[in-house]
């Protein structure tokens, strides 16, 4: 048995059927996201950030906020997801 810090709030949502396009991407150190803002990423037109979870805390999503390292960010997207996914991963070379 192990102690665990109970957190004084939890969110979730149950739907009937799996939802199309919402999609979960945490922002990797060295990324173009990381240090980016919302308005600097080319996510599409069809494609908006939802939710930012930073340090177990909620941010409100503007075009000024600036994503950081090991946020999480939802996405609600109609586009392939594959262009958004890259932004979130961190650059290799």
């Amino acid at each position: 048995m192990r102690a665990v810090e109970l957190e004084p709030w939890a969110l979730g949502v149950r739907l009937r059927d799996r939802p199309e396009g919402v999609v979960r991407h945490v922002v990797e150190e060295g990324s173009v996201a990381d240090g980016s803002s919302v308005d600097e990423l080319d996510i599409g037109e069809e494609t908006w950030i939802s939710l930012v979870v930073r340090e177990g805390r909620l941010v409100p999503v503007r075009g000024s906020t600036r994503l950081r390292e090991g946020d999480e960010v939802l996405l609600l997207t109609g586009d392939d997801d594959e262009r958004c996914a890259g932004l979130f991963t961190a650059r290799q070379g």
